[in-house]
């Protein structure tokens, strides 16, 4: 939404007036004067970042950080911009470019719709569209899956009949289906997404450990199956939208529009598969090879991508490179860079030893939660979560998830919850966001693509992220006690 100037003025002026009054606060017992100026550049960031977008916002929020006592700005900006999560993030966007660029994410998409299931009836359609989404997704950033898939669905839904503008219950649940699949694939997998990616930063920071990739998605992936085909059953059997036109739709002319497959995109979609498989062997190795794993291990996940891109850059096919670099770079958001590492840089700050938020905020609840079991603790740390990431940015979310209920895993809870079984509930439940337009960017666009309603939105978004609390509190802890 556009701002004039003066609004502009006075939300900037309202979160400096928030950082300014919780520097010069007494800070309550057990906290520095650093943490409760690290808080208050917490909340101030929140309110500019939701009323002013998130780039030059989160400039100022850095700046803010430097400012600190107790932290220097070197650490700062290595903390932010130097840390391994913002660096793999972009890496991951520019190497999803080759998908893109080659034409490969979109015949992903047509292939799921011009199958046999999919011409067997209106719901085989239906179950092969989200299953598009939800593997595209699986692939590429919210942004990009978004701007792959509400093309298509775009031309689905007006080729049999439904006007754009006009929402009705068929291009509600399509669109809203675009956004719920699309979350639940970013959420199980570290794979050019960025929260994901930022969740699995904060754990090291945090407890100092790590989240590799098989474990994630063992335990994760399952997890937003489930999820996904429960919101096809609740939109079958509840929701029952009318999409009997789906009936019309001409495959033939869909499979056609895809075109052969080019070298390029071949050699694109192996690059792709191989990077995929190099982040996976050495959690395998775990299992399968122990010996194995002590090498293994040492290949950091920003490798990969690093060598796919630098191949891909050089090797050309038909006359032309297999993904132009100029491509890969423009293909990286540096919109969200910017957002992720300022974020990344007040999760290090509130993890930070010296500033002590961890510590007191572990001092403070501990007594609140030392009568309370430990699956108690997580359902509530799973309803609260799901439950605000409907209502602001899912990267926010992630960073106070671990802030407030981290500390308390590792202190109340040391002997009864794995921290890497807590870790993977936050970073997940974090990314149930599509309940809301301002939840994700990839709402926004769905909301505007002038096929979803918000008060349907609101209604069923808020229904299946219900439901799919209690299958991450039931599966996920199933799931981390074997493979945590």
């Amino acid at each position: 939404m556009k701002k004039d100037a003066k609004t502009q003025w006075m939300w900037l002026a309202i979160g400096i007036a928030i950082m300014l009054v919780f520097r010069f606060l007494p800070a309550p017992a057990g906290l520095s004067a650093s943490g409760m100026q690290v808080i208050g550049i917490l909340v101030g960031g929140i309110v500019l970042w939701l009323t002013l977008g998130t780039t030059w916002t989160s400039m100022f929020v850095l700046f803010a950080l430097c400012t600190v006592t107790d932290l220097t700005v070197r650490g700062v900006y290595s903390g932010s911009f130097g840390h391994t999560t913002v660096v793999l993030m972009v890496y991951c966007y520019m190497l999803a470019a080759c998908l893109t660029k080659s034409g490969v994410a979109r015949r992903i998409a047509i292939w799921f719709l011009t199958n046999k299931i999919a011409r067997k009836s209106p719901w085989g359609c239906v179950a092969m569209f989200m299953s598009a989404v939800f593997v595209l997704n699986s692939l590429l950033p919210s942004s990009a899956g978004i701007l792959v898939t509400l093309p298509i669905l775009t031309e689905m839904l007006i080729e049999v009949g439904c006007e754009q503008g006009k929402p009705t219950g068929l291009t509600c649940y399509m669109a809203l289906g675009c956004v719920v699949m699309g979350c639940l694939a970013n959420g199980a997998n570290p794979i050019a997404h960025a929260v994901t990616i930022q969740g699995m930063g904060y754990f090291n920071s945090f407890t100092g450990g790590t989240i590799d990739f098989f474990q994630m998605v063992s335990v994760l992936e399952p997890v937003a199956i489930i999820c996904a085909v429960i919101y096809y059953l609740v939109g079958r059997y509840i929701w029952k939208p009318d999409v009997s036109a789906l009936s019309a739709l001409d495959y033939d002319s869909l499979a056609a529009s895809a075109g052969p497959m080019t070298k390029k995109a071949r050699w694109s979609a192996w690059m792709y598969a191989l990077v995929v498989i190099m982040w996976v062997i050495p959690g395998v190795s775990k299992y399968i090879a122990p010996g194995a794993y002590v090498f293994l291990s040492k290949i950091d996940q920003t490798y990969p991508p690093i060598i796919a891109l630098v191949i891909m850059a050089l090797v050309e096919v038909d006359g032309e490179k297999v993904l132009d670099f100029k491509d890969a770079m423009a293909n990286a958001s540096w919109g969200i860079f910017l957002f992720i590492a300022s974020v990344m840089a007040v999760g290090s700050a509130m993890s930070n030893a010296d500033i002590g938020i961890s510590a007191w905020l572990a001092e403070v609840m501990s007594p609140m939660f030392s009568g309370i079991s430990p699956t108690m603790f997580i359902i509530i740390a799973v309803v609260f979560l799901v439950t605000l990431t409907n209502f602001t940015s899912n990267s926010v979310v992630v960073a106070l998830g671990f802030t407030i209920f981290m500390p308390l895993c590792t202190t109340v809870y040391a002997d009864t919850i794995n921290t890497t079984l807590m870790g993977l509930m936050i970073i997940n439940a974090s990314q149930h966001s599509w309940a809301t337009p301002p939840a994700t960017p990839a709402n926004a666009i769905a909301i505007g693509s002038g096929w979803l309603d918000t008060g349907e939105m609101f209604k069923w978004g808020m229904l299946v992220a219900g439901i799919n609390c209690v299958i991450l509190v039931v599966v996920g802890q199933l799931l981390g006690s074997v493979f945590c």
